[in-house]
């Protein structure tokens, strides 16, 4: 297995979640390397392996955990994102629609009620407290969003895109 995409866990806990190319799982291991849990994304074969292309394509583009450790969000190749408990690996939301963008860049508030979605030209924010809400969204037009990440204290958020900007947004 190749591994494509690495997210550590905040401190203090002792884990991290790692996406490999060409799969559908993606593995939690305790520091130690113990795996912790397995968990399955969502992706059709025919994503992963089009054509005669002996290389697969990444479904894992992209993984944060929250500030406080309890949950991970992780950006699919498809325009989805999961995110995941991270105790367990269990589901606890699935945003976006399959078949747009990849997903470049994903951000959880520091409690993980709240996600920032980067695909493309679109930036996408998410409630998650209950149900999984699409805020708002924005698009860049012809800049993509390429980054974003959340500030500790959870009020605002700031993204990077292809223009060269830092935007922050509350």
């Amino acid at each position: 297995l190749i591994p494509t995409v690495l997210a550590p866990a905040p401190w203090p806990v002792e884990s991290y979640l790692v996406g490999y190319m060409g799969k559908h799982g993606l593995a939690c291991r305790a520091r130690s390397g113990a795996k912790l849990w397995r968990a399955t994304v969502p992706a059709p074969d025919e994503f992963i392996y089009s054509g005669a292309n002996p290389f697969p394509r990444p479904l894992v583009t992209a993984m944060r955990y929250s500030a406080n450790g309890a949950f991970v969000a992780v950006g699919l190749g498809t325009g989805q994102t999961v995110v995941l408990r991270a105790d367990t690996g269990k589901t606890a939301h699935t945003v976006g629609e399959s078949g747009t963008a990849a997903v470049q860049a994903v951000a959880l508030s520091p409690t993980g009620d709240r996600l920032a979605v980067c695909a493309g030209g679109a930036l996408r924010l998410y409630a998650l407290d209950g149900t999984a809400e699409l805020l708002a969204e924005v698009r860049g037009g012809r800049t993509h969003y390429l980054s974003a990440a959340w500030h500790p204290a959870g009020a605002f958020f700031a993204t990077t895109n292809g223009s060269g900007a830092v935007e922050y947004w509350d």
